[in-house]
């Protein structure tokens, strides 16, 4: 045969073979993943890899298009959980102290209200969501809507419940915006009113100290104050612990009623590491979504955790970081108020370590410089 010949018949037999071996390496491959079907489906002792009961497998979870819920029922979850977001302006206006009502805050308010009842009309009438646990792309029921709500206005988040149409999915994205805007206005004064709150009582307890440092120096000297005097002004107070301890406490209770849900109620099927696992993520608004609520009443229930649960663990944390700031100052108390001994020898005793006495004016304008109450040209 000649060589012209030779070429062409040896590149067919290359590309037969080629093709021979990825038809045969695809067959394995269904194969082995119908065999890891097939044994996952009939053996019993079958789990996924690192142990633990494997996620509820698509298709054994499915919601209706119908709630089982009574209608009147459906509804009054609905207005409640509506009537405990939209009441979030009336609570800051009492915990401010606020009772003319600005126009801002009735803006706010209307907005609120508007963004709640429109989501709830149009995710149950106009708009197509898809999930794993949904038969075909639909509206939401009532239940269903409040729960993904409550994903969106404290960003858990997840993903069970997604929009199916890409006009949707570009509206929902405008409408969680939106929500957050709202929110976060509300939130943005809840945190003034905290930072004043935490002011004024910063504010109390140097007046306190001052009172009580003037005390001392009065029952000390008729007309000269000590450095000890200037030592117990100056001392920190001991840090408070109650106030963490009890966020601690309400937030491990919220935290125990959400595990003890989620382990127990029928249908719902986590066992208790699962359920420890689902509301840490869930009340740190993390949202990972491997465990989710499988049942109307796990949605109902977790719509309103979410909101309750998450505001327990910012309370938590703002407690911790109180704490802390004040360990911090109390543990450095030493070496602070050396430095602030320091500077009042050199501004009133010339720097003499001999004095441990200041007149009572003395001790006065320090004490007001010393607490940022007023500067030193002011006084000058």
């Amino acid at each position: 045969m000649p060589i012209a010949m030779k070429r062409p018949v040896f590149a067919l037999l290359v590309t037969l073979a080629l093709c021979g071996v990825d038809s045969f390496v695809s067959a394995k491959k269904v194969h082995s993943q119908t065999s890891a079907m097939n044994t996952q489906d009939t053996d019993p002792m079958f789990v996924e890899p690192e142990g633990g009961t494997p996620v509820t497998p698509v298709g054994k979870a499915r919601w209706s298009a119908t709630s089982s819920v009574p209608e009147w029922l459906q509804l009054f979850f609905a207005f409640s959980w509506i009537g405990l977001v939209g009441s979030i302006p009336i609570i800051i206006r009492k915990l401010t102290g606020t009772k003319p009502q600005t126009k801002t805050q009735m803006g706010l308010s209307v907005g609120l209200w508007v963004t709640l009842f429109g989501g709830l009309y149009l995710f149950t009438n106009v708009i197509l969501f898809q999930s794993a646990h949904f038969d075909t792309v639909r509206p939401l029921t009532v239940v269903e809507c409040i729960y993904l709500m409550s994903q969106m206005i404290t960003t858990v988040g997840y993903g069970d419940i997604t929009p199916a149409k890409p006009r949707g999915q570009v509206f929902i994205g405008l409408y969680v915006i939106g929500s957050l805007f709202v929110i976060s206005m509300f939130i943005s004064q809840l945190s003034e009113h905290l930072a004043k709150v935490a002011a004024d009582y910063e504010e109390k307890l140097r007046e306190k100290m001052l009172e009580n440092a003037t005390g001392a120096a009065s029952e000390n000297a008729e007309e000269h104050a000590s450095e000890n005097a200037v030592r117990d002004f100056l001392q920190p107070p001991v840090p408070d612990k109650s106030k963490f301890l009890k966020a601690m406490a309400m937030f491990l209770v919220l935290d125990i009623i959400f595990v003890a849900f989620f382990c127990l109620w029928p249908g719902e099927g986590k066992t208790l590491l699962q359920a420890i696992y689902m509301s840490i993520i869930t009340l740190s608004t993390v949202g990972f979504g491997a465990f989710t609520p499988v049942t109307e009443s796990g949605m109902i229930f977790g719509a309103f955790m979410m909101l309750f649960g998450s505001a327990a663990l910012v309370n938590v944390v703002g407690a911790f970081t109180e704490l802390m700031m004040q360990s911090h100052a109390y543990e450095l108390r030493e070496e602070h108020t050396e430095e602030a001994l320091q500077k009042l020898r050199e501004n009133t005793w010339g720097g003499e370590e001999g004095k441990d006495q200041v007149s009572e004016i003395e001790f006065l304008r320090f004490a007001l410089i010393s607490q940022n109450l007023i500067k030193d040209r002011e006084i000058d």
